[in-house]
């Protein structure tokens, strides 16, 4: 895995969720993965209520609920995120692409201005990966073609 891309998604939800998760790997655990149901709050705070409840959930519980919940903004993604190698493995690869399809949701929901300023916070090299990631799927949702193999491809390529 590209370490710089890594570095730049586990940057990113440091920043908009005000922890300090050291890994990538680190959000296969239970507390970790309540840091992604809160940056889904943040992306829509309209289904809060969906949210608390998947917060006090088994971490297979809350990925699913992840992936579910992404699966209405990118229409589906069934075969895309494996939410079982995430948990069985703590899979840093899956657990990248699921961190990409949330950046990814976060800059076209409704609290788009909240995501921008964060990532302009953030050191230039990791703003360049973030822009890179980001353009990168949104032309594979227009053209669709999203599937994990070019999530995959972009969590690898240098």
């Amino acid at each position: 895995m590209n370490r710089e891309r890594a570095d730049a998604l586990l940057q990113w939800v440091n920043s908009v969720s005000g922890t300090t998760v050291k890994s990538i790997k680190d959000f296969s655990n239970q507390e970790n993965a309540k840091i992604l149901i809160d940056v889904l709050h943040l992306i829509d705070k309209d289904n809060w209520n969906e949210g608390t409840k998947a917060q006090d959930s088994t971490v297979q519980e809350m990925v699913s609920y992840i992936i579910a919940y992404l699966g209405g903004i990118y229409d589906n993604l069934d075969g895309i995120v494996s939410s079982n190698l995430i948990v069985s493995r703590g899979d840093e690869l899956e657990i990248g692409k699921l961190i990409i399809l949330l950046l990814c949701g976060a800059v076209q929901g409704n609290n788009v201005p909240h995501f921008i300023e964060k990532i302009h916070k953030l050191d230039n090299k990791v703003q360049f990966h973030l822009k890179v990631i980001i353009e990168n799927i949104l032309q594979q949702v227009e053209s669709g073609q999203l599937c994990s193999r070019s999530l995959t491809d972009l969590l690898h390529e240098q």
